[in-house]
Parts: structure tokens; sequence; C-alpha cells
């Protein structure tokens, strides 16, 4: 027999791993798996996978909105390796869209697809006309009339929906699945596709997560 796993990770002694003896510590297969796995997560981190700047040159942009956004549309393509554990992806967007007004309602949709362009995750979309998409808007100075567009992250959060991750349409924010009965991209080179609708995409981040862990 041998007991749950202490992070002190202490090696057994001798007389611990003696044949025909009870175990009373660790053993050195179970000490090593624990140790690594330990490891792993220790060493799980966000991963920044898309970086953009937006630099506003329109003056009449300047004398409305900073770094406008209604009827801008989007689209990032971006290549992540996924670990052969990963069974799903925390994924951050980072967006500027605009708070209120506009000509739509703004709104981001993030998918998972294989390299060959198949959808393993329909994905989820966060909106402001739900509710679910962020948005923040400033006065860009005290005298003037202009508004500063604040970017603000968009996360997915930990909640897994694997049923919804092979439906007919995006799915409201939750965490993207690595395996589906459309496809498994554990392993592999996949494609986090960001498309948005009245918003600027910044940055894309993802974070692995493991089995049951969410």
């Amino acid at each position: 027999m041998s007991v749950p796993y202490s992070a002190r990770r202490k090696v057994p002694t001798a007389a611990e791993q003696y044949t025909a003896r009870p175990v009373v510590g660790q053993t050195l297969a179970g000490h090593a798996a624990a140790v690594n796995t330990v490891a792993g997560i220790y060493a799980r981190h966000w991963y920044t996978v898309h970086v953009s700047q937006r630099v506003e040159t329109n003056p009449d942009n300047l004398n409305g909105y900073v770094h406008a956004t209604d009827g801008i549309g989007q689209v990032a393509y971006c290549p992540i390796t996924v670990g052969p554990l990963d069974d799903a992806l925390q994924v951050a967007v980072l967006v500027s869209a605009m708070e209120t007004g506009g000509s739509g309602a703004p709104s981001v949709t993030v998918t998972l697809d294989d390299l060959a362009g198949n959808v393993v995750d329909i994905g989820c979309t966060w909106s402001r006309a739900d509710g679910t998409l962020a948005a923040l808007e400033l006065p860009r100075n005290a005298n003037a009339n202009t508004r500063r567009i604040e970017p603000r992250w968009q996360v997915t959060g930990d909640a897994r929906r694997a049923g919804l991750a092979v439906g007919a349409s995006a799915s409201s924010p939750r965490a993207i699945e690595c395996a589906t009965t459309s496809g498994d991209v554990r392993g592999a080179v996949a494609v986090l596709r960001v498309v948005t609708s009245s918003a600027r995409v910044h940055a894309v981040a993802y974070l692995p997560a493991w089995g049951e862990t969410l």
C-alpha cells in the first residue's frame, strides 16, 4: 500500500522499498508521476498568440470616437500548439468595442479549427446584445464630445460544456474543447479563429486545461 502523495516530495527510504514489506511511503513510480504532474501544473501558464496595435490617423475619428469600431469586422487566425493532455482551453481576447450606440451590436466569436480548416469546436460568442461583451468608453478630454474606447478582456472562463462544442452555432462563453466528435487536436497544431463584428481585436491568449481540473 502507499500513502497519498505529499507535497514534501520526500524520497522513501531503502527500508520502505524492501520487497515483501508494506510500503508506508510513496513508491518511486508514484513519486515520479506526482512530481511530473506538479511540475506540469507549475509550468502551465497563459500563452499570448496574437498581438496587434491600432494607431488612429483619421482626424474625423479624433473628433468623435478614438479608435472607432463601428462597422469594423476582423478575422484573426492564431496557430497554437495543443498539448497531449490539454482537454480544453480557456481563451481570452482583448477587444475594443463601443459601449453604446453604433449601427450594430458588437460581437466577438472564437472557434477552434484543425490545420485543414475543419471545425473542432464551433466556439462561443461574446455579444453586447446579450450582455456578455465587456465594453468601456471614457471621455477623451474634459471639454469635448470625444470618447476613447478602452480595450477590455473577454474571457471564456473555465466552465466546460462539451455538448455545445458540436452545436449548430456558437454558444455563450465557455471553455473551448480540444477533442470532440468533429476532431481531436490534442498533441497537434491547431488554429484559434477570432471573428469580430463592430469590434477590434488587439490580442489573443489561451490557458491549457487538463481533464477534470476545471
